[in-house]
Formats: structure tokens, sequence, C-alpha cells
């Protein structure tokens, strides 16, 4: 289930945020097929999510 959550997330944050745009655009330029690709940018918000949550830290847009 949370697997299912973060690649939804993923494939949102690639379409709202202009970071992990520019991130799948690399992956999938180095060769990287679009499912990786998202699977690649889940895994980096699913570590944001833990770095946010043991630091007791709120998400801020403007960082990400």
């Amino acid at each position: 289930m949370l697997r299912r959550i973060f690649y939804n997330l993923a494939i949102r944050a690639i379409r709202l945020i202009e970071k992990y745009k520019k991130k799948y655009r690399e992956l999938i330029s180095s060769g990287k097929k679009p499912k990786q690709a998202i699977i690649a940018i889940a895994r980096k918000l699913a570590e944001l999510v833990w770095i946010l949550w043991t630091r007791k830290e709120s998400f801020d847009m403007t960082k990400a």
C-alpha cells in the first residue's frame, strides 16, 4: 500500500515540482524506463518523508 502511495506521490511531484521534473528527465535520458524513473523519484520522496519525520519538520515547497 505504501508503495502505491509513494508511486502516486512521485507522479504528482514530477508534474508539479520542477526539481523532480528535472530529475525525472535526467533519469529518462540516462536510459531508465519511465516506470523505473518514477520509482526512483518515489524512493527519493520516501527518504524526504523519513528525514522530515525524524527531524519533526514540516514540508516546505520552496525547499523541495
